[in-house]
């Protein structure tokens, strides 16, 4: 009887490789009290911030994050809506069963990590909702994520309106842009004796002026009274307020009359 070993290398196949192209890695994410476990591809792809995270060597003698559920990249300060809504837009075609909030989710992480495309995608699709909101919000939301068309607008809409701005939306917008906007408003409605709204703001009964607050709002009226323009020379606005408050401004004109003014927009 014949008790030898048989030959290992005969009848078997190789070790399988890893095809280069179709061999996603797996990583597994948590937000809030959710896990998600999805292809690193898109992360990798579109944002510089993964493809240096994933780049860094692993601990020595420690799990790697996110390569299982019991040691998953924790996503610290994201609500799993927001991170589910990312990769809906990133893995499937149901875009357009999104809504407002979810969106909003898609823009707020996509700015966090400078994914470019997504952010574009989450912007456009809440342009109609930004829209209709005033623009007071519309200031603060591009600002909270970095969306310079939606302030331009905005800002111009502050200074071409002719009610003055209330003592809230001073507030919301702070003291600097406040001020910004009151010098612009001076050039678009000339007035003889310094703003209403600024002195109102300055010397509000509740809140002590400053001698910074003081200091700055002088400036800003002494500033719009040298910048004063004649009644029917031209201001561009718009690149006014692109210069002021140092936003990218889009490319829309189109001349409107304020207060006796030729604007151009």
């Amino acid at each position: 009887m014949d008790t030898s070993a048989p030959d290992a290398g005969l009848g078997q196949d190789p070790p399988p490789t890893k095809n280069a192209l179709y061999f996603l890695r797996i990583v597994v994410f948590k937000a809030e009290n959710e896990l998600f476990q999805v292809p690193v591809l898109y992360f990798m792809s579109e944002s510089q911030f993964f493809r240096d995270m994933f780049k860094l060597p692993p601990p020595e003698g420690a799990p790697v994050d996110g390569s299982s559920e019991d040691h998953p990249i924790v996503l610290e300060g994201i609500r799993a809506l927001e991170f589910q809504a990312l990769l809906k837009v990133m893995f499937t075609q149901k875009k357009e069963e999104l809504g407002t909030e979810e969106w909003e989710g898609v823009l707020k992480l996509s700015d966090m990590w400078e994914m470019h495309r997504f952010k574009s995608l989450a912007v456009k699709n809440l342009g109609s909702w930004v829209s209709a909101q005033d623009p007071v919000s519309r200031i603060l939301l591009g600002r909270k994520y970095n969306v310079d068309d939606w302030q331009g607008g905005a800002y111009a809409e502050l200074v071409r309106r002719e009610e003055p701005i209330s003592l809230d939306d001073l507030s919301a917008l702070g003291a600097d842009a406040a001020l910004k906007i009151c010098s612009l408003r001076e050039r678009c409605h000339p007035v003889k004796t310094i703003t209403k709204v600024i002195q109102e703001y300055v010397y509000h009964p509740n809140r002590p002026p400053t001698s910074e607050t003081e200091t700055e709002a002088c400036e800003w009226t002494l500033q719009a009274r040298r910048q004063e323009v004649p009644g029917k020379e031209l201001i561009d606005l718009e690149e006014q307020v692109g210069v002021i408050f140092g936003i990218r401004m889009p490319l829309h004109r189109g001349p409107y009359i304020c207060a006796g003014y030729t604007v151009n927009v």
